[in-house]
């Protein structure tokens, strides 16, 4: 018998075995909230899905397969700044770090074969678009890239470069007629 996810789609054993092992970290919440003054994104926002506990609902919604990949979803759990000052202070000890890394495997499982080499194209195509002639854009591995930008003549022009490219990315992509969303962090060494 093969499982579907939430769109209808036959999953990998892989994808299967991920989506337990989300469930298995997210179900570990209390739901306490002792994580919500600490969380940087949820005092800024003041927005449930903005805290690690909103977050780890829509891990279990996803898990769950009661929840798709949208761009909203993307967006809430890409505004998570990873700092971990959530870990500190829950009682249950959710390792919510590791949640995190494997909700986004998730996300990542659920697109359709081949649009993972046009995703990381399109990404490509959009930093090069964002930075300066004369730069460099280099895949570093997996989804990651790097950006070499020499010569910048200050920390807030690089500040501005990286802003840049964030909001770049972030705007949709199209998968096959369906408006997807991209999120990116961003380290800036200047």
């Amino acid at each position: 018998m093969t499982d579907n996810d939430a769109d209808g789609r036959a999953m990998t054993a892989s994808t299967a075995a991920l989506r337990a092992h989300v469930a298995a970290l997210a179900d570990q919440c209390v739901k306490c909230g002792l994580c919500l003054p600490l969380c940087p994104s949820y005092r800024v926002e003041r927005q449930e899905a903005e805290s690690p506990r909103g977050r780890i609902a829509l891990a279990q919604a996803l898990a769950g397969g009661l929840a798709a990949p949208s761009p909203a979803l993307v967006a809430h759990l890409d505004q998570c700044l990873a700092c971990g000052s959530c870990e500190h202070v829950c009682p249950a000890q959710v390792r919510y770090g590791e949640l995190l890394v494997a909700t986004r495997q998730l996300l990542r499982a659920q697109v359709r074969p081949g649009r993972g080499d046009a995703l990381l194209r399109e990404v490509a195509r959009r930093l090069q678009e964002s930075v300066r002639p004369g730069d460099t854009v280099a895949r570093f591995g997996g989804d990651e890239f790097t950006v070499l930008a020499a010569d910048l003549p200050s920390t807030g022009e690089a500040m501005r470069l990286a802003a840049r490219i964030v909001e770049r990315l972030a705007q949709p992509y199209d998968a096959d007629g369906e408006a997807r969303a991209l999120g990116a962090s961003v380290g800036v060494v200047h």
